[in-house]
């Protein structure tokens, strides 16, 4: 008798999605631990985000 182990990547990064923290996209399981900012404020790059 044997055991088989199944492993499932897990991946965690900036929430750029709506809805739920942890969700299934191509078979990655994506955990959201930050939210997203905007990048760009009026067609230019912010500088937040150019700094951070």
């Amino acid at each position: 008798m044997g055991f088989i182990i199944k492993l499932f990547p897990k991946v965690c990064g900036i929430k750029w999605w709506d809805g739920e923290k942890d969700i299934t996209m191509d078979g990655i399981n994506l955990h959201g631990i930050g939210k997203r900012n905007n990048l760009y404020v009026d067609g230019r790059r912010s500088i937040k985000e150019a700094i951070i």
